[in-house]
């Protein structure tokens, strides 16, 4: 996260604002942070959470399961995202798929509901909802700059070359995915992932 952004979000908290405040708005525009910025740090520092996450997926307990966050583009997006690259999805495909989350909320933008987006402000603004193809692409581009290969990252956040290959399978394989109702989610509160059986 830019240096300039952890520092009005350390003020912001002098004066009684959080520092989601502060930074989802950055995030949102492209000239203090940018969503792939915002997609990279997510990468960087929520390996463990990101871990746990592709855990719960090799549990045959755990489908069929819905994965969702706050807007269910920004860390949804990444969870997805190393799961189609894992899969062998071309990144043109991922790109397109993740785009179409603009219109889903400006959809639901026009027909508010608190359940899907939260009454502040700037989780309202248009910035906050850009899925532009290219943020994906830069996002897909620099897992391989940093770490190689999607892979290559999921080695670094622990997963072994068994978990992968068994993730993979379970993703891949024809009805290798069980049929009760399961939902996976990440909790707003940080306190981590949760699992929640819906059967």
């Amino acid at each position: 996260m830019p240096w300039r952004i952890q520092i009005k979000a350390i003020g912001g908290l002098f004066k009684g604002r959080g520092p989601k405040a502060i930074v989802q708005p950055a995030v949102g525009n492209p000239n203090e942070m940018g969503f792939s910025a915002f997609y990279a740090a997510v990468l960087s520092h929520g390996k463990s959470r990101i871990a746990i996450a592709l855990r719960i997926l090799m549990r045959d307990e755990s489908y069929p399961c819905l994965i969702h966050c706050t807007h269910g583009k920004d860390r949804t997006g990444v969870i997805i995202m190393l799961l189609l690259l894992l899969c062998n999805v071309p990144a043109k495909a991922i790109e397109e798929d993740y785009s179409q989350s603009e219109g889903e909320l400006q959809e639901a933008e026009e027909k508010p509901d608190p359940d899907i987006i939260l009454g502040k402000s700037f989780m309202r603004s248009s910035g906050v909802r850009d899925a532009q193809p290219k943020t994906m692409s830069k996002t897909i581009q620099h897992i391989h700059d940093q770490y190689g290969s999607v892979e290559n990252y999921i080695r670094e956040i622990g997963i072994s070359d068994h978990e992968i290959a068994q993730l993979r399978e379970r993703l891949c394989k024809p009805g290798a995915v069980p049929t009760h109702s399961t939902t996976v989610q990440d909790n707003e509160d940080d306190k981590g992932v949760s699992f929640q059986d819906r059967s």
